[in-house]
């Protein structure tokens, strides 16, 4: 592990911490994620540790707040949610704060229509006793909701919902909890480069189109009265006539919304799939990564929501100057997984194939 690297464990007192112990140099096998929805995503380690101490951390840590740094840089802050009793010690898991999303279900007390950041806005003041009251980077969307989140609903399961509409952006929407468990919303934005890789730092990628992630021509159907209602399909004619076929997707299930939420969510999915994609899995890299000021940085700083460039991945003629999600040599991050062991980071990108479930609502 990166002598810069430091793991500091605090009690559960998240307004006047203490440091219960420093176990940088105690721990092995650590890894630690980012993803969207989410920020920072799972971290877990072994710890080499004797009944005594292994009953300790069982009886006495749970749910305690682990802060990892790279130099003075905050790469994991989450809490302590799983332990496992193994043949050295015991392996922890801690979840990113996003989890605090799931502890309370909503008992109608939090207002359930208005637009998306409104109503993230009320459920995160009423039910998220852990995220930090400074809601001053949930940006605003245009959309009016209703119906779309209920009474048992937690935020975490109704951000998905929520986001999927969209707003006049058509962009992707995605909630994190980063620093301090400051919470985040906003849409996908692509117009600057974050990080610049180089092929040869690159451990592993493979690269691949599917005409199946085609839809060029999209409807929603929602619940008018009781009674399931279609919007109009919306066509993208120059996809048509590049592909030379139509292919039309219906979006079913949306819920009882006004008619523009359902045409918004409708003409967001059609911008989405109107092109098609290279789609990548995932890819490695070994090596470090530089900013867009060529200055050479660790790869585990990169987190969900950066955006990555492989620099010599284009042909010579290529114009690099712009740019623009081309899912080839630029990337949107979905998701990272850093193996503090290998020095190897793991970047899931957000392409429509690839939108894994998120690990932490498989978990919770």
């Amino acid at each position: 592990m990166s002598l810069l690297m430091s793991l500091k464990l605090f009690d559960n007192n998240l307004a006047s911490p203490t440091l219960i112990r420093d176990i940088t140099n105690e721990v092995s096998g650590l890894r630690f994620s980012t993803i969207l929805h989410g920020g920072f995503g799972i971290a877990s380690f072994d710890l080499a540790a004797d009944i005594n101490e292994a009953w300790y951390w069982r009886t006495h840590y749970f749910l305690h707040r682990l802060v990892i740094h790279e130099k003075d840089y905050t790469v994991f802050e989450g809490r302590l949610e799983d332990m496992e009793f193994i043949k050295s010690g015991l392996r922890a898991t801690f979840f990113g704060y996003y989890s605090n999303l799931g502890d309370v279900a909503n008992d109608g007390t939090a207002t359930e229509a208005g637009n998306a950041d409104v109503i993230i806005k009320s459920w995160l003041t009423e039910f998220c006793a852990q995220i930090s009251a400074d809601q001053t980077n949930i940006q605003a969307t245009d959309i009016a909701l209703a119906n779309v989140c209920s009474i048992d609903d937690t935020l975490l399961s109704a951000l998905d919902k929520l986001s999927r509409f969209s707003d006049s952006t058509l962009q992707a929407w995605y909630f994190a909890i980063w620093e301090d468990r400051v919470p985040y919303f906003f849409p996908r934005s692509i117009s600057t480069v974050d990080w610049l890789v180089f092929m040869g730092d690159i451990e592993s990628m493979s690269l691949r189109v599917s005409a199946k992630l085609l839809w060029n021509a999209v409807y929603t159907v929602y619940d008018v009265a009781g009674t399931a209602t279609r919007t109009s399909v919306s066509t993208n004619a120059d996809s048509v006539t590049k592909y030379g076929v139509t292919r039309r997707k219906a979006i079913s299930d949306v819920g009882t919304v006004a008619q523009a939420a359902a045409e918004n969510q409708r003409d967001w999915q059609l911008v989405e799939t109107q092109e098609l994609y290279q789609q990548t899995d995932r890819f490695s890299i070994a090596g470090s990564v530089h900013n867009s000021n060529g200055v050479r940085f660790p790869n585990c700083r990169i987190r969900a929501g950066d955006v990555i460039r492989i620099q010599d991945l284009v042909p010579a003629s290529a114009d690099v100057t712009t740019v623009a999600r081309d899912a080839l040599r630029t990337f949107y991050v979905k998701e990272t997984e850093y193996d503090a062991d290998t020095g190897v980071v793991t970047i899931i990108p957000d392409t429509e194939s690839l939108r894994l479930e998120s690990v932490l609502a498989k978990e919770l």
